[in-house]
Parts: C-alpha cells; sequence; structure tokens
C-alpha cells in the first residue's frame, strides 16, 4: 500500500512538472502572437510602413520606422515643429495603432532618440533646418 502511494505521489508530481512546462509554453506562445498581432494591425493600418526597399513583405514594419515616416511627413505638411502629443494625437487620428502600452511614451522616445530630428523647445523639427515659426 505504501509504494502505491508513493508511485501516485510521484506521478502528480511528474504531472505537476508537465503541466508546469506546457503552461510556460503557452504564456510564450500567446506572447509571441500578441507582438505578431499588433504588428500586422501597425503593418495594415497605414501604407507608410510598407517596405520601400523591397524586403520580405511579410516581416513586420517597427513602430519606430512607422513614426518617424509619419512625423517626417506630417512635418513637411504642416511646415513647423510639432510636440510628441500633437504627433501621437496626429497618429491616432490617422488611423496608425501604435503597438505599445503608452503610445505617447513610445512616440517621444522615438523622436528624441531619432538623430534626424531635434527638439527646438516647441516640438521637433528637423535637425540642422532652420526652424519655422510655429503657427
Amino acid at each position: 500500500m505504501e509504494a502505491d502511494l508513493i508511485a501516485a505521489i510521484a506521478a502528480c508530481k511528474n504531472d505537476l512538472q508537465r503541466g508546469e512546462d506546457n503552461l510556460v509554453r503557452m504564456k510564450a506562445a500567446l506572447r509571441s502572437l500578441q507582438r505578431e498581432r499588433r504588428a500586422v494591425e501597425t503593418e495594415e493600418s497605414t501604407p507608410i510602413g510598407q517596405n520601400k526597399r523591397g524586403a520580405k513583405a511579410n516581416r513586420p514594419v517597427s513602430d519606430a520606422k512607422v513614426i518617424l515616416s509619419f512625423a517626417r511627413e506630417e512635418l513637411r505638411r504642416v511646415g513647423h515643429p510639432l510636440n510628441r502629443a500633437e504627433i501621437a494625437e496626429r497618429l491616432a487620428n490617422s488611423g496608425i495603432a501604435i503597438g505599445a502600452k503608452a503610445p505617447l511614451d513610445r512616440v517621444a522616445k522615438v523622436m528624441w532618440l531619432a538623430k534626424e530630428f531635434q527638439n527646438v523647445g516647441d516640438g521637433y523639427w528637423f535637425a540642422g533646418e532652420p526652424v519655422p515659426p510655429n503657427k
């Protein structure tokens, strides 16, 4: 009887370990699917993210590339600096989804780190170009 109980306990421990291993794998798969879904949603929401160099079409476009491309076009269109909130708002109004928990923070970080742009006090403008007055 004791040997049967010991064997049953060992079998339960093995089942628990397999269950924990499966849980870890399923969580990793879920995170991967969520990342892929965000990338596809971002890619489908705007033609800005289209790869112009002929790279693989199924490769997701990063949020940073989408933000920078949009900011470049939008700054040229409006002709004056825009701050991070204005850029984030215009992205959203254009139907472009940023796959980040805090899209405003993501826009701010991307713009701050981009060598192409500089913070000119009342927003971002192209580095090395004269700053037009904010309208």
